[in-house]
C-alpha cells in the first residue's frame, strides 16, 4: 500500500518509522457499542431495491447490485458452525430475501419469454 501511495500520489515516505505487520491475525471484536444502541435497532440493508418482491424490477430504481462470492463463501464456511463473536450461524435476513426475489424475478422472465408455435414466423 505504501508503493502505491508514493507511485500514484507521488508522496515520500519514510517506511523506517513504519512498524511491520505482525503475524498474529487481527482481534475480533463487535464494532456495535451501546452508544449506537441508543440510537435504536440495527438497520437492515435491503439489497438490490429495485428488484420488488414477485421478481417485478423498478424501472425508475435500477441498480447494478449483486451479492459478492465472498457472501456464498462465508454462508458455506459457517452454515452449522457459529461464526467467532457473534456466536450463531452466518445466516442474514437480508441475503436470503434478496435470493428469493432474485429467484422469482428469473421465474418471471422466464414466463414472459413467448413461444410461437413452429408454423407461425
Amino acid at each position: 500500500m505504501a508503493n502505491r501511495v508514493t507511485t500514484r500520489c507521488r508522496l515520500e515516505l519514510d517506511t523506517g518509522r513504519i512498524p511491520a505487520p505482525s503475524g498474529t491475525p487481527p482481534e475480533l471484536h463487535d464494532s456495535f457499542k451501546w452508544y449506537y444502541r441508543v440510537l435504536g435497532p440495527a438497520a437492515t440493508r435491503y439489497i438490490d431495491g429495485g428488484l420488488g418482491r414477485y421478481g417485478r424490477r423498478d424501472p425508475f430504481r435500477v441498480t447494478a447490485e449483486a451479492m459478492h462470492p465472498s457472501v456464498d463463501a462465508l454462508g458455506l464456511e459457517y452454515a452449522s458452525r457459529p461464526m467467532p463473536v457473534v456466536d450463531r450461524p452466518y445466516a442474514p435476513a437480508n441475503v436470503a430475501d434478496y435470493e428469493a426475489r432474485k429467484k422469482a424475478s428469473l421465474k418471471a422472465a422466464a414466463r414472459s419469454i413467448t413461444t410461437y408455435p413452429s408454423d407461425i414466423r
